[in-house]
C-alpha cells in the first residue's frame, strides 16, 4: 500500500465536517470514511462506504490489516486506477464543487477534496428526496 505524506482528504474541509456515519465510534471498531481514503488512496463515496464496513466485519482481521491490504485481498472488485496529467481548472465561488465559503482566500481544495464535496453533496440529496419521497 502506498503512504502519502499529507492526506488525500485533509480533515477540515467541508465535506469532513458534515454529518455521515463515523464508522470509527464504539460499535464498530473500523475507521472513517476519509481515514479509510488517506490510508489506502482508494476514493468511495459515502453510500459505498457501508459496504466496506460490513467487508471489515466480516473479515475478522484487525483494522490495520484490512487497511494494509484493502486492495489485493478484501476488495470485492478489482480497484480502476486513473493516470492524471495536467490541470483541473474550477471556479472557486462555485460552492457546490469548492465545498468553501467565497470570501475564504487560504481554501484550495485538492481534486479529491473536489470530487468528495461533489459525491457528498449527491449523497445528501439522495438521502433527502429517499426520506421525502411520497
Amino acid at each position: 500500500m502506498e503512504k502519502y505524506e499529507e492526506p488525500l482528504i485533509h480533515p477540515d474541509t467541508i465535506s469532513c465536517q458534515i454529518d455521515e456515519t463515523d464508522y470509527s465510534e464504539e460499535g464498530f471498531g473500523f475507521v472513517s470514511r476519509h481515514e479509510f481514503i488517506n490510508q489506502t488512496g482508494i476514493y468511495v463515496t459515502p453510500a459505498y462506504f457501508g459496504k466496506i464496513n460490513n467487508q471489515f466485519q466480516k473479515s475478522g482481521v484487525s483494522v490495520a490489516e484490512f487497511l494494509e491490504n484493502y486492495e489485493d485481498k478484501y476488495s470485492a472488485f478489482p480497484v480502476e486506477k486513473i493516470k492524471m496529467e495536467g490541470t483541473f481548472k474550477y471556479l472557486p465561488d462555485d460552492t457546490l464543487l469548492s465545498g468553501s465559503n467565497i470570501n475564504s482566500e487560504d481554501i484550495c481544495p485538492n481534486i479529491w477534496e473536489l470530487m468528495d464535496n461533489l459525491s457528498t453533496y449527491c449523497y445528501g440529496m439522495k438521502l433527502y428526496f429517499w426520506a421525502h419521497k411520497m
